[in-house]
């Protein structure tokens, strides 16, 4: 991780992911309708996450993963191939993601993703 910028715990976006339609779809389809609008009143009103019951965490994290998009791409140059280095959004987050390699999550801005990433992979690219 670079000195230049810290990232982001997913926790800091919670609040504003429940509030997209196909997160709140996902926690229904999970959680049940009961369950799914609990949390998000409980986000809502101000509680904080680590109060809010349930599992609704590894439901957000794995919508997130399977539901970016690529908003830009760097291509490194390893020892014995191209690869790319994937800057991926999912509503107001970005996030870093290079096969061979942990993702760097996550950025609450597009340009600290990209200069973040070109700084981490320098020696690739």
């Amino acid at each position: 991780m670079s000195i230049a910028f810290e990232t982001i715990p997913i926790e800091f976006f919670y609040k504003d992911l429940v509030q997209l339609e196909s997160v709140q779809i996902e926690l229904i389809s999970k959680l049940g309708t009961e369950d799914a609008e609990s949390v998000i009143m409980k986000f809502n009103n101000g509680i904080p996450y680590a109060e809010i019951e349930g599992n609704y965490e590894d439901i957000i994290i794995d919508f997130v993963n399977n539901n970016s998009v690529e908003v830009k791409c760097l291509t490194g140059k390893g020892a014995y191939d191209e690869f790319s280095i994937s800057i991926l959004n999912f509503g107001p987050l970005f996030w870093i993601q290079a096969l061979e390699f942990d993702s760097i999550q996550f950025f609450s801005a597009k340009v600290d993703a990209i200069l973040c990433a070109k700084i981490e992979y320098a020696e690739f690219l």
